[in-house]
């Protein structure tokens, strides 16, 4: 019987598995692009926060006020995009067959997004709040 099962379901479980790393590898590369975004952003601001520390600000200051920028916009796009595609999943699970609204799912696709927008907010921030003032004002 185990047989016969492998027989007639090794299609779904294959396509299934290659779905998955489909969305593994969407994942990945959404997570690279916010990264890459969100660094280059903040390391275009190095002048900007050359003037604050030179103006007395305090390295941790400008970290946390960085992280607070992006995380609102990064999370007002993640909750549109959470909630759009809850929707979208929505009206597809009346339409198509087997289709099912799993809100973990949803739950699990933005902490990747989430901890990628910290991390690219972060590494470049502390790099840049660590630069000497003067350095940062005479670059570009």
């Amino acid at each position: 019987m185990t047989e016969l099962r492998k027989f007639t379901t090794w299609e779904n479980e294959f396509f299934g598995d290659l779905m998955a790393s489909f969305a593994t590898a969407a994942m990945l590369l959404a997570c690279l692009g916010i990264y890459a975004l969100i660094s280059y952003s903040v390391n275009r601001r190095s002048r900007e926060i050359g003037v604050r520390l030179a103006l007395g600000a305090r390295p941790g200051d400008v970290v946390g006020m960085l992280l607070r920028e992006t995380m609102r916009v990064g999370g007002t796009g993640l909750i549109a995009g959470v909630t759009l595609g809850y929707v979208i999943a929505r009206a597809l699970a009346g339409s198509l067959y087997g289709v099912r609204v799993d809100v973990w799912l949803f739950a699990t696709m933005a902490a990747p997004l989430t901890l990628a927008i910290l991390v690219a907010t972060w590494l470049p921030a502390r790099r840049a709040a660590r630069v000497e003032p003067t350095i940062a004002l005479r670059d570009e």
